[in-house]
């Protein structure tokens, strides 16, 4: 790790270690009035400063939080962990999506990673140039229906080069649904306003592309690596 990049993360700990202790910046430390130790007196400056900077992080985070769509729904989300996790990851995808496949490659390392501290919701966001992105979708939630939502969506982004119609149908046989169940109600659409839904409030948000993740209500940029999604969540945890 780079020096500045070092002492800014042993700073930043060092701010988050104080606040935990209660300190905070309207208490005024003794190093910043003194003259004799001019070295010890601009580390004590920059470790006010990352207490300011925690301070301003939290209060935008509360605000994105407030937000209702980053509330999840236990009738109408798909939520994997416990409803205390300190952290909730909420993904927008596109089962015809190859980001997404790999995305989930690397959700199924990082969540045991974290283990009951973090949940993760997904909802739809079927891109207009995937053609099959939109009946997978549904049929995701025909799956839900019936408690069958993550099986479903582990088979639709494993067989995500073969999702039509027919195929499809092989995701629900293998995902464990009742078969003629889920055919009358694809027959009907009965799912299809519900991703109607999530891909009117993922524009809300500004989402454009897939994956898009959201850690705390705060959008994790992923488009140069999954690790920043780890290091977002890990900031998270540090801040709740």
């Amino acid at each position: 790790m780079p020096e500045d990049n070092l002492r800014a993360e042993l700073v930043r700990a060092i701010a988050l270690e104080l606040m935990r202790l209660g300190y905070r910046p309207s208490v005024q430390h003794a190093y910043l009035q003194r003259g004799d130790d001019e070295p010890l007196r601009l580390v004590a400056e920059d470790v006010w400063g990352a207490v300011n900077a925690i301070l301003v992080e939290r209060a935008c985070q509360a605000g994105a939080r407030a937000h209702p769509l980053f509330r999840p729904d236990e009738a109408t989300d798909h939520i994997m962990g416990p409803a205390q996790a300190r952290v909730t990851l909420i993904e927008y995808g596109d089962f015809e999506c190859p980001s997404c496949r790999q995305a989930h490659g690397a959700l199924e390392v990082m969540l045991p990673h974290f283990g009951a501290q973090v949940r993760l919701v997904f909802r739809h966001f079927p891109l207009e140039e995937h053609p099959h992105a939109a009946l997978a979708a549904e049929a995701a939630e025909t799956a839900g229906a019936q408690g069958r939502f993550w099986p479903m969506h582990h088979q639709l982004l494993e067989h995500q080069l073969h999702l039509d119609e027919g195929q499809v149908l092989d995701c629900a046989s293998r995902a464990g649904l009742d078969v003629p169940r889920y055919r009358q109600e694809m027959g009907d659409r009965l799912y299809r306003s519900r991703v109607q839904e999530h891909v009117k409030g993922a524009r809300h948000l500004g989402v454009r592309s897939t994956p898009a993740f959201f850690v705390n209500g705060a959008f994790a940029d992923v488009s140069f690596g999954l690790h920043h999604l780890h290091e977002a969540i890990d900031r998270a945890l540090l801040a709740a």
